[in-house]
């Protein structure tokens, strides 16, 4: 297994052309400027606005949320790359198992029913793979992945370990998760989480992050140049950006609020995340090269898990 140091990632015209035409030319630019740092699509999230937790979608066009899932027992995280199916797990069964809404047909279902807990969703670009997290192995949480035509399994992890939050690259060749370490004289699962990678098809590993404190959340970028994590700093939690080629990471929302789980815009320009304090979380967009912040969904509740798709 390969593993980077956290230091290392530390180092962290008028002679040809009418006056009228250029005009024409300019006004288009600014056009084009204009409406590609507007930020477009949906975003799936999940909400307790209501009292219990839900899956909503808000929409750039409408500038609006309509509710997706309505029960009384716990939907979360959602997941979609083409905004029609959405995947996402609850307990409403029974076990925590995985369902998918299809929006076209206004159906939902359980994907496969399980007595083993099944969550964390991760749909693959082309539609073809499924990766979650079970807890069918060890009683903690393994990954697996499921080939949605053949129906087939295969296990990705297989220890001690608890790990979570799995997303894949663009291209489906690489996994990004987090394994949580257990400190000296701790008792949960959860003190200290690192990101890894795992190579799908060399079955590598490579440890991304080694820093105090619990990183996870981690996305590639849409060209795949970049992963989008949060973490703890000087005891708040914020939004990180590692530059793979690099091995550089940068704090990319560095404020007082507390930041999580960050999901990339299809454009690769903003970031959708959750932020806030105690029991009252919403929505916030950050435009990537510029830094400015928005919020963009609040309720008197949480609102959490973004999943940003076209």
């Amino acid at each position: 297994m390969k593993s980077l140091s956290y230091n290392n990632m530390l180092k962290l015209s008028n002679i040809f052309f009418p006056v009228s035409m250029l005009a024409l030319l300019f006004v288009a630019s600014c056009e084009t400027k204009q409406s590609s740092e507007t930020p477009r699509g949906k975003i799936f999230f999940t909400s307790n606005r209501d009292g219990d937790y839900n899956i909503y979608m808000y929409d750039f066009e409408r500038d609006s949320s309509i509710q997706i899932s309505k029960h009384s027992k716990t939907d979360f995280a959602p997941h979609s790359v083409n905004g029609e199916q959405v995947y996402y797990y609850s307990d409403r069964q029974g076990p925590k198992n995985i369902f998918i809404h299809d929006r076209l047909k206004n159906t939902e279902r359980e994907l496969f029913p399980d007595t083993a807990d099944n969550v964390l969703p991760c749909i693959s670009a082309d539609g073809k793979f499924l990766v979650y997290c079970t807890n069918r192995w060890h009683g903690n949480r393994d990954l697996e992945l499921l080939d949605l035509q053949s129906k087939q399994t295969r296990v990705l992890t297989n220890n001690e370990f608890y790990e979570e939050s799995p997303s894949l690259h663009p291209n489906g060749k690489t996994l990004l998760f987090t394994r949580m370490f257990r400190e000296e004289g701790d008792s949960s699962h959860a003190a200290n989480g690192e990101i890894f990678s795992l190579n799908l098809l060399s079955k590598e590993e490579t440890q991304l992050t080694n820093k105090k404190g619990y990183d996870s959340g981690a996305q590639f970028s849409p060209d795949g140049k970049w992963i989008a994590f949060y973490g703890e700093s000087e005891k708040n939690w914020d939004v990180y950006l590692l530059n793979v080629a690099e091995n550089s990471i940068e704090n990319l929302t560095a404020d007082s609020l507390e930041c999580y789980s960050p999901s990339w815009s299809p454009d690769g320009k903003f970031i959708c995340y959750t932020a806030g304090s105690k029991n009252d979380f919403d929505l916030w967009i950050i435009n990537v090269q510029s830094k400015e912040k928005r919020k963009l969904v609040e309720s008197s509740g949480r609102e959490v898990n973004p999943c940003w798709t076209k």
